[in-house]
């Protein structure tokens, strides 16, 4: 079974059943340790095994510290997806490749939109152009952060919360 949190970059998962109680380490996406594939785990997505006809006890810590206030919403940031890991693994995996496909689109149309400023003077392509650059901010920051492990907000990151 694998877990999908929507939008927390701080859990903990704890499970229990007859092989025993198995206990993922606190994982927060500031730690230098972060990664983002482990053995079990991909992204903030968990893999769970569960034995046939028994019951397994899941205890799911998670927060968002500084809120995330575009996010604090029902089904925010307490969305919890579950289904088989091969689901979960394939949702992470094409998540990933949709931002590169998304930066190389916008990257030709950016650069196409440069170039043809550049041969006609024509200054709205200029704009054009620099708006699809633009546009890459986003999923380039999300990759770097998420993916790669650099980050961007380590001078919030290290302020005590009362």
């Amino acid at each position: 079974m694998g877990i999908h949190h929507h939008w927390n970059f701080e859990k903990k998962l704890i499970y229990i059943n007859s092989l025993g109680e198995i206990i993922y380490p606190f994982l927060d996406s500031i730690d230098e340790e972060y990664k983002h594939r482990d053995n079990n785990r991909i992204w903030f997505d968990y893999k769970i095994v569960l034995p046939k006809n028994e019951k397994t006890v899941i205890y799911n810590y998670f927060r968002s510290q500084p809120l995330d206030r575009s996010n604090a919403r029902p089904n925010g940031l307490d969305r919890i997806d579950i289904g088989t890991w091969e689901e979960i693994e394939f949702r992470a995996n094409y998540r990933t490749q949709s931002f590169f496909v998304y930066i190389a689109v916008f990257f030709s149309f950016g650069m196409y939109f440069l170039f043809y400023f550049f041969i006609s003077k024509e200054k709205s392509y200029l704009w054009i152009g620099l708006a699809f650059i633009g546009i890459l901010l986003t999923p380039v920051i999300f990759l770097l952060s998420s993916i790669y492990g650099i980050r961007f907000n380590l001078c919030t990151a290290q302020q005590e919360i009362p």
